[in-house]
């Protein structure tokens, strides 16, 4: 997915910046730990293939 590949950033140079927070019932939060924020993406296709995508990387899931 080419829309995917701009983020492409996130595990690729900023791997230990990022965490995934599992809200439970297959929802998720991208979080910048360090800007302390969270990513949005309106795109809802977008937004899961790039959590899937985070998570095969190897970035971090945590649940909440």
């Amino acid at each position: 997915m080419e829309k995917l590949d701009q983020y492409s950033y996130i595990w690729t140079g900023e791997k230990d910046n990022w965490q995934i927070k599992d809200l439970g019932d297959n929802d998720f939060l991208i979080f910048n730990l360090s800007e302390s924020s969270a990513l949005t993406i309106d795109d809802d296709e977008l937004y899961q293939a790039l959590v899937s995508k985070m998570i095969e990387e190897g970035i971090e899931v945590c649940k909440i």
